[in-house]
């Protein structure tokens, strides 16, 4: 191996579909069959071999690989682990010591980046930048012996995935006693949508200490409720940017919320505190339910049309709908440009002939209106409607094409 690729630099393994991946004799497909690029973001392709791959380095492989600087590894279907520690030699190999950027993406099935090895492990000591995206079955990122080894890390980022429970986890069996952690040179955390998050480390038997971290960003991380529970010093860190609401999201704009007497758990549940504000801050009148069961209890009406009023914070009903009214009354009580919500009562026959009817609703987004009226709308649009309790078809239409009686009949069978 060392003669092959005497000076690797980049490996990026990327694999299309579940069925394309490396062969069980991973040591002859490297040799063999895989060019090895001196190239950032370049890709390493899978051609003849076409079984499933399970762990990316086994131990016998990660030894044969010391000068590795750059790996890229995203939508392996079927990958589990990347680094398979058990079974390594420690007293001759300092693990990837070369490595400096680590990035995963995409890796649904992906469980461990580094699987329990020999405690006394030494390597992964000039690891920079770590980058996780969407690994969907990942519930942590490493465990305390792990963490010890990344004294050079500098960037951590965890995007979109849906299982991680904590960022750093006690690993099974580790019962190593550790006063404190310490990441020495992380200057940047990202935690982004991770919907099962509920801290960076769920134990109590360690104190963290990040003495060059300046930038945090924590959003769309629902059960997030502190960073640790014992102390974190955190001397540079003047704050958390985070993403107050779905507007901002969608306007990619961030809010930062100073630091609460230089302590990252007040600071992180004042966040929290100021979301649950925020997500309460536009109100709906009691018209619009007491309509709304009318409609769908008594069908008083054909439709209603529900406006927003940003200076009140408000939806209001704007208009009724006879049970008279036609579709095409209903559609001329849309503007053209601006804004709005609707519920119609839509009648139909069934192919068996049978006569049913569907409550629709609608968010009216059309072209010509405002950007920050659309993302107010956006924004709103599922509390607003956990609020009328009955609907049973939801379409969103930017111009009348997108929700002509065609559609909603199509929608509503």
């Amino acid at each position: 191996m060392e003669s092959c690729v005497p000076r690797c630099r980049n490996y990026s393994p990327a694999q299309r579909n579940s069925s394309s991946s490396f062969g069980e004799n991973k040591q002859d497909l490297i040799n063999k069959k895989i060019t090895l690029t001196n190239q950032g973001e370049e890709n390493v392709s899978e051609t003849e071999n076409q079984t499933k791959m399970l762990s990316l380095f086994p131990h016998n492989l990660i030894e044969s690989l010391e000068n590795l600087q750059k790996l890229t590894a995203y939508q392996c279907d079927s990958l589990e682990v990347i680094f398979e520690l058990e079974g390594l030699n420690t007293e001759e190999s300092n693990s990837f010591n070369n490595l400096t950027k680590l990035s995963l993406r995409y890796l649904s099935k992906l469980l461990h980046i580094w699987k329990k090895g020999p405690r006394d492990i030494k390597g992964f000591n000039y690891l920079r930048w770590l980058q996780v995206w969407k690994c969907n079955s990942l519930k942590c990122l490493f465990t305390p012996s792990i963490a010890e080894l990344l004294v050079k890390l500098e960037e951590i980022e965890v995007h979109g995935c849906n299982e991680m429970e904590a960022v750093l986890a006690k690993e099974l069996g580790d019962e190593e006693n550790r006063d404190v952690i310490v990441f020495p040179l992380v200057k940047t955390l990202e935690l982004m949508n991770l919907q099962k998050l509920e801290c960076f480390y769920t134990e109590d038997n360690h104190a963290f200490e990040w003495p060059s971290l300046d930038r945090i960003t924590i959003t769309g991380c629902p059960k997030l409720k502190m960073f640790a529970s014992t102390s974190t010093k955190t001397p540079k860190l003047k704050g958390v940017y985070t993403i107050m609401s779905e507007t901002h999201l969608l306007l990619n704009e961030r809010d930062f919320q100073p630091m609460i007497e230089g302590n990252l758990n007040a600071t992180i549940q004042h966040i929290i505190k100021k979301k649950a504000n925020a997500a309460s801050g536009m109100a709906v009148h009691d018209d619009c339910k007491l309509r709304f069961l009318d409609l769908k209890a008594k069908r008083t009406y054909r439709f209603i049309v529900y406006k927003i009023e940003e200076k009140q914070k408000q939806v209001f009903v704007e208009k009724l709908g006879e049970p008279s009214d036609s579709f095409e009354d209903f559609s001329a009580s849309l503007p053209a440009d601006e804004c709005r919500y609707a519920v119609y009562d839509f009648d139909f026959v069934t192919e068996e002939n049978v006569p049913r009817s569907r409550i629709e609703f609608i968010t009216w987004s059309p072209d010509t209106a405002k950007v920050r009226s659309k993302m107010i709308y956006a924004s709103y649009k599922d509390r607003f409607k956990r609020e009328l309790d009955g609907i049973q078809v939801e379409l969103q239409a930017t111009d009348p094409t997108e929700m002509g009686l065609d559609v909603i009949r199509s929608r509503s069978n």
